[in-house]
């Protein structure tokens, strides 16, 4: 049987190796990626501030793969048919026995006028590079980041305003600065509960970081962001948190995903309307924040899962809703956030949040445990 994994981000990565490990040898398993390099992404507001290098969050994904016995494809995902179980790309057709889409999703920079022309985002490697050279360019006057509304990654925002704090204290700019928060949520960070939201708002007054929320963005023009609520903030840089969608192979693939281009599963990861067919991480269609963590833990289950079904035994698991954050706040600073379930996806039942050296500490080790232990 032949089990193809449709993305080379953390979802695709973990869904390959935890398939690997499950099957037998007897099965193939294949990734397909149209990049060639993994790249680790929770990193990226600190490559944007100049203090990790790109070499140290990036690896070659074929090595890794080839040495634990996965298949890999270089290649654009443009469609998938879940009737006669064919994944299209720009190399060819290939068929599947069980598929995992895990091919994440595409900035919505339309979803506000303005948006894509005069912000800059550090979601992706190219982006975070160009926004570290503006910020070697800059000498002061105002910096805007700004958390969309339906942004579903929450935590790099606010890692970038407490990073940006303490990179212009660096370069003794940070009196001729000034940092505008403008969020849409009604606390800071509130996804993280109760606690870490009044964390985050405490540190942003002993920071003087100027914070702005219930203030949805209606749209930008260059150098200036207005809100819903009347209030026009100038801004000499505009960083940019924006919505999502999904990507256009699931778009095209009729039944697949939904009008936005998320594909709709049950919390054993398997897809609503199609068997055989799973999906993991920013792909998915449960509401809320989104994170490579979330994006791990639901590959394990969906690989598990698809061992159940193949050897037609075992117990099935279930995706349970959460949020955790270590937030990296600058200076060696940092706080831990734990929230079950997370927003939108059920009632808050429980919250904990706690600052201090260690969550720093803690997310940099992470980040260095998980390229050795995958590369």
């Amino acid at each position: 049987m032949r089990f193809v994994v449709l993305g080379g981000s953390f979802g695709g990565l973990i869904s390959a190796y935890e398939l690997r490990k499950v099957l037998p040898r007897a099965h193939e398993v294949l990734l397909i990626s149209n990049a060639r390099t993994f790249v680790y992404r929770p990193a990226l507001p600190f490559v944007a501030l100049g203090t990790r290098d790109p070499g140290a969050i990036t690896a070659e994904l074929e090595p890794s793969l080839k040495k634990r016995g996965i298949g890999f494809l270089q290649a654009t995902v443009t469609r998938i048919d879940p009737v006669t179980r064919r994944v299209f790309t720009s190399m060819g057709h290939v068929d599947y026995d069980y598929v995992v889409v895990a091919l994440g999703a595409h900035l919505e920079r339309e979803a506000v006028a303005g948006l894509d022309a005069y912000t800059e985002c550090i979601l992706w490697l190219d982006d975070a590079l160009r926004v570290r050279e503006k910020l070697r360019g800059f000498s002061g006057g105002h910096i805007a980041v700004l958390e969309v509304q339906e942004t579903p990654l929450r935590c790099p925002a606010y890692e970038i305003a407490f990073g940006l704090d303490a990179y212009l204290r660096r370069r003794a700019l940070r009196e001729k600065s000034c940092i505008h928060f403008i969020t849409y949520a009604e606390s800071p960070f509130d996804v993280g509960g109760p606690k870490a939201s009044k964390i985050v708002a405490q540190e942003f007054e002993r920071r003087g970081i100027d914070v702005h929320t219930g203030a949805a963005v209606s749209r930008i023009a260059d150098g200036i962001v207005y809100t819903r609520d009347g209030e026009a903030f100038e801004a000499n840089l505009i960083l940019a948190f924006p919505p999502y969608r999904g990507t256009d192979a699931v778009l095209r693939s009729k039944g697949v995903g939904d009008s936005r281009g998320f594909i709709p599963v049950h919390t054993t990861m398997e897809s609503q309307r199609f068997p055989r067919l799973y999906a993991v991480g920013d792909a998915v269609a449960f509401p809320g924040p989104k994170s490579g963590r979330m994006a791990e833990v639901q590959a394990k289950v969906a690989a598990h899962n698809i061992a159940c079904q193949v050897a037609a035994r075992g117990k099935y698991k279930n995706y349970r809703s959460h949020v955790v954050c270590a937030m990296d706040m600058g200076d060696g600073k940092g706080m831990f956030a734990y929230r079950k379930e997370a927003p939108g996806q059920g009632p808050l039942r429980f919250s904990f949040a706690m600052p201090g050296r260690w969550p720093a500490i803690a997310k940099s080790a992470l980040e260095r445990y998980f390229m050795t232990a995958h590369f």
